[in-house]
Formats: structure tokens, sequence, C-alpha cells
């Protein structure tokens, strides 16, 4: 079984209890999605391109994620530059 939230069911047209067809879609483990600004940094700047290339998946999404949780774009600025 697989537990759903209210919110999912109610947008699937489902309710608990009724069966339902799941597919699912493995994603690529190594893949890493950066905001366009930090994109546009790595591709600006071949010193840095070239260190982000060499670090882990893992390394990488947690780079990834730091710069993409800051809510303020000054902020995204700034973790970019760091």
């Amino acid at each position: 079984y697989l537990l759903l939230s209210k919110k999912f069911l109610k947008a699937a047209g489902l309710a608990v209890g009724r069966k339902a067809a799941v597919c699912v879609r493995l994603d690529d483990p190594d893949a890493v999605e950066l905001v366009p600004e930090f994109e546009r940094a790595l591709d600006a700047h071949p010193t840095a391109s070239r260190v982000w290339r060499r670090l882990t998946p893992g390394a990488r999404r947690g780079f990834a994620h730091r710069v993409a949780s800051a809510k303020l774009a000054a902020t995204r600025r700034g973790r970019i530059e760091e």
C-alpha cells in the first residue's frame, strides 16, 4: 500500500481505501538541479566549473540546495559567490 496525503487524494479524485494504478519512474541518482543564477555563474567562471565537475554528486546536491533554499535573490547571489 501507499500512504498519500488527503490533499493528494482529493486532487487525484480518490478516497481512502480505493485502488489506483501507480507508475514509478526513477530519476538519475547523480542528477543535480541548479537555479539559473548558479548555472550562469558556473558558465561564466571556468575554474569554478572545473571544481564543480570534480565534486561528488552528493556534494553538488548539497551546494545546490544551499543556494536554492535562499529566499532572497541577494542571499542566493552571496551563496553562489561563496
